[in-house]
């Protein structure tokens, strides 16, 4: 399966972190960051996830009818437009998963901020898949609330809820606003900090003063920075994809099938080979059957004295009902043959045969001389025949000796 690379953007417009991890969310060596030339190169074949920064990314929800998922994105600006000063028109709405019956994530961003972070993308040369919010990245984990702490930026979920984000706010004054939206609970549940390295460097007093102050707190170090982790949650479970409606990716065929260009060229190189030998087999066939036909051609000039097959078969019929009417309305001829046909066995082999008035000669060959009186028997056996000899061959064969006879088979019938 294709592995993920995942572009996390930040203040800086030509600087980007990157992670890759394989189809089962694993991390495949260290994140970086790096410019987004250096990015783009590391794009090919592996599925590109952007993640913009969550300050210019609202995210929440929206409780939609059940219908098609183009319906609900007509419908999605006017159920939130409320919610929002200024013209919705100047904002791009993506719909994301259901979250309960009725309710769906949503992400919502300025056109002008998304075109221009499509522009500087393509710019780069860089063909995103799929652009979320970062804060997307926070898993919903029943009964727990997350928080992700880097430097003064702190990304966050409640279980149930949309992602957050806050910036230049300490511990203490996030978990006010969140107690203070959960007035009507008891508590938020059990809470998990992620904290990078730096950062719990920079602001462990603080941390550590909050977590005394706050029950039920599972801190826990990110050696390799957020974005692994962030990156983990986007491999198993989408946010809003931002590209939507018009800014819904064009097919792009041709980089689809790249990495399969190689693949393709062996089956087509197959597939000239196949035709090529069935073409030549169809001509060594044709050029069989020209000589066969002239071979028939030359025998029916020769013993008919006519120039085309169909010709010869029509005299060749005449002259067998001919010859069936000399016998008694053909039923010498034909009692005569199936005698010899049972008398003959799996042992001989007729070379040639003729008949005219109740006298049938055979030319057959048999493995000895010996063979007649079984023959004689089988034909007597059958009818009122005489069998007679008249003549008899002897040859070498790469089967060994083989008895060429000429027998007269003569029906005593009136």
């Amino acid at each position: 399966m294709a592995e993920h690379l995942f572009l996390r953007l930040g203040d800086s417009a030509d600087r980007v972190a990157v992670a890759r991890l394989n189809a089962d969310g694993q991390l495949l060596g260290r994140p970086e960051t790096i410019d987004l030339a250096a990015a783009a190169a590391r794009c090919e074949g592996a599925l590109v996830t952007v993640l913009l920064p969550a300050r210019e990314v609202v995210s929440c929800t929206a409780a939609l009818p059940a219908t098609n998922a183009s319906r609900q994105r007509q419908m999605l600006p006017f159920s939130l437009e409320d919610e929002f000063a200024g013209d919705v028109d100047d904002l791009h709405f993506a719909l994301g998963s259901s979250i309960d019956a009725g309710t769906y994530a949503v992400s919502v961003i300025e056109r002008q901020r998304l075109d221009h972070w499509l522009a500087t993308l393509g710019a780069a040369g860089i063909v995103a898949r799929r652009i979320f919010s970062e804060a997307d990245g926070v898993a919903d984990t029943p009964g727990v609330t997350t928080l992700f702490l880097e430097n003064g930026h702190t990304l966050g979920r409640r279980p149930g809820g949309a992602p957050f984000s806050f910036d230049e706010l300490g511990l203490p004054e996030v978990w006010q606003l969140l107690q203070s939206e959960r007035a009507e609970q008891a508590d938020l549940g059990e809470i998990v900090l992620f904290v990078d390295s730096e950062t719990l460097r920079s602001r462990g007093e603080e941390i550590d003063a909050w977590r005394a102050r706050v029950a039920n707190v599972n801190l826990k170090e990110l050696a390799d920075g957020a974005l692994p982790r962030l990156a983990a949650t986007l491999v198993f479970r989408e946010g809003p994809n931002l590209l939507q409606g018009r800014f819904a990716p064009k097919s792009n065929y041709a980089s689809l099938l790249r990495p399969w260009r190689v693949a393709a060229g062996l089956v087509v190189a197959l597939v000239a080979f196949a035709i090529l030998g069935k073409a030549a087999e169809a001509w060594k066939l044709k050029q069989d059957d020209d000589r066969v036909s002239a071979d028939i051609d030359a025998i029916c000039s020769t013993s008919y004295g006519l120039p085309d097959q169909r010709s010869c078969q029509l005299e060749m019929q005449r002259r067998i009902a001919g010859s069936a009417e000399n016998a008694g309305s053909g039923t010498g001829f034909l009692e005569t043959l199936a005698a010899v046909a049972s008398a003959s066995g799996d042992a001989a082999s007729i070379d040639g045969i003729e008949f005219r008035e109740n006298v049938m000669v055979l030319n057959i060959i048999v493995p000895s001389v010996a063979f007649l009186d079984t023959f004689k028997n089988g034909v007597s056996a059958a009818g009122p025949f005489d069998v007679r000899l008249v003549s008899n061959t002897t040859s070498n064969t790469a089967d060994g000796e083989m008895v060429n006879l000429r027998l007269q088979v003569v029906s005593a019938s009136p």
